[in-house]
This record gives structure tokens, sequence and C-alpha cells, in this order.
């Protein structure tokens, strides 16, 4: 026996939310995903050819600094009321 379930449709501005919500959800794990992908072999290649070290210590200044500046690290989603 098949049950056909009701299932509420939902609108146009529900649609609108979630798709901002799911959005705003992946957009850092994309952003952190392309940055891998270019940085990588550039990493890579600079290890090979150059001081491992250097290169290290670039990639930790390059995450410290915009904590240094005082950079606001707003949430991924903000929660409405």
């Amino acid at each position: 026996m098949n049950a056909v379930v009701d299932r509420p449709q939902l609108r146009q501005t529900q649609l609108d939310d979630l798709a901002e919500l799911f959005a705003k959800t992946l957009a850092p794990g994309n952003l952190s995903w392309l940055g891998s992908a270019v940085l990588g072999p550039v990493a890579g290649w600079l290890v090979a050819r150059r001081n491992p070290r250097l290169v290290v210590l670039t990639g930790l200044a390059a995450a410290v600094l915009p904590a240094l500046r005082g950079a606001r690290l707003d949430p991924v989603v903000a929660i409405r009321g």
C-alpha cells in the first residue's frame, strides 16, 4: 500500500531564506578548498626549490596578521529572531 504524504509547499521567501542559509554555510568550505587547490602546489614547489622554513613562516604570518590588525570574525550564519 502506497501512502501519499502531503508535504507542505514552501513559499518563495522561505526558499530564498533557505538558499541564503546554505550559501552562508558552504561558502567558507568552498573558499578553503579553492585556497588549498591554488596554494598547495605553489607551497610544494617552494618547499622543493627554496627554504621550507621560510614557506612555513610565511604561512603562519599570513594566518596571524589579520588577527593582529584587529580583523573581526563575523559568524557564518546570523541567527534571526
